[in-house]
């Protein structure tokens, strides 16, 4: 296409409320299931270079359980320790628990620390999408200083990725996207989330690929089967 791909770093299902079509309602009860994610890691950068040190990465992320955070794959990359901030400004720390690799399904978990952890909306995964439906996407596009914002669109096309994506089964929506989404939940006019914005196309801001709900379902069942694990040592 002549187009670069990108990766929206900075990514629920129906959430525990009812849900009218109206967005602006729509937006205040979906905003506090949504986080803005920051990770820092090292690249292998030599010694003497005067930026070798942690390098921030950011993205977006939301609640499918009352602790535990979804977002895109690639968010979580490289990284153990994050810093989440909630839509009321309040922060945050968690720990990676699993991640999918892009070939794969693009789909990272993250869970806050035990310290942080209390009764918080979440998003339950809905998995029925058609062609043509209206979607929003959450998120927090190029970092924090724009808080959450809220775009819309349809469904364009159910099927496979795009080359730079691997051969998984995507959505592609027209919604406007941009860096700083990636893990945004991509959001159904009832209220569920049908999918996690994983990129993107360079000069093609409505132009978004989605990992389908169904696989966020299945790396979520991997990513609670990890934490069993790690809590029954």
């Amino acid at each position: 296409m002549g187009l670069m791909l990108w990766l929206m770093c900075s990514a629920v299902a129906l959430l525990h409320v009812h849900y009218t079509p109206n967005l602006s309602r729509l937006y205040r009860q979906a905003s506090p299931a949504v986080v803005w994610i920051g990770a820092e890691y090292d690249f292998d950068i030599p010694e003497n270079d005067p930026y070798s040190y942690g390098v921030k990465w950011q993205g977006t992320g939301f609640f499918v359980t009352p602790d535990l955070i979804a977002t895109a794959g690639h968010v979580t990359k490289n990284t153990q320790s994050f810093e989440v901030m909630f839509s009321d400004g309040t922060r945050a720390k968690a720990d990676f628990v699993h991640m999918e690799s892009m070939e794969r399904c693009d789909v990272g978990f993250i869970k806050l620390r035990s310290e942080h952890r209390k009764p918080r909306p979440y998003f339950n995964l809905g998995t029925k999408v058609k062609i043509g439906e209206e979607l929003i996407i959450l998120g927090y596009p190029w970092g924090l200083n724009n808080g959450i914002t809220l775009t819309q669109g349809v469904v364009s096309l159910y099927g496979r990725g795009e080359p730079f994506f691997g051969t998984k089964l995507v959505l592609h929506t027209d919604t406007a996207s941009w860096p700083g989404n990636s893990g945004s939940p991509v959001v159904d006019m009832d209220g569920e989330c049908v999918g996690i914005l994983i990129g993107g196309m360079y000069g093609c801001d409505n132009f978004s690929i989605v990992t389908p709900a169904r696989l966020v379902e299945l790396a979520m069942q991997k990513a609670i089967a990890e934490i069993g694990l790690r809590e029954a040592k």
